[in-house]
């Protein structure tokens, strides 16, 4: 988690740097595009930390890709946290 944290930042700063010179912000024209590409940097880096965060909380494979049964978890688990219910596969494909 504190590689994807790092990783985000030092990126972040990067491309916004690069951006914010390449655009000319020096004469005050750039700084929008620096920083809606800072945003969008940050935004990926916190989706990614947040699935990485939930795939180490349920002990699954962290950058591998999940078999049916793992990724089946990885749902019930998404659809618990973000509705506090769990509902089977089987229930969902009859409505």
């Amino acid at each position: 988690m504190a590689c994807v944290a790092a990783a985000t930042i030092l990126l972040a700063g990067l491309l916004g740097g690069t951006v914010s010179l390449l655009t000319g912000a020096r004469s005050g024209r750039g700084s929008l595009w620096a920083g809606a590409v800072i945003a969008l940097v940050m935004l990926a880096g916190w989706t990614i930390g947040t699935r990485v965060h939930d795939r180490k909380k349920l002990d699954l494979p962290l950058w591998r890709r999940l078999d049916q049964e793992q990724a089946a978890t990885l749902r019930q688990y998404r659809q618990w946290s973000r509705t506090g219910r769990i509902e089977d596969d089987e229930n969902r494909s009859e409505h």
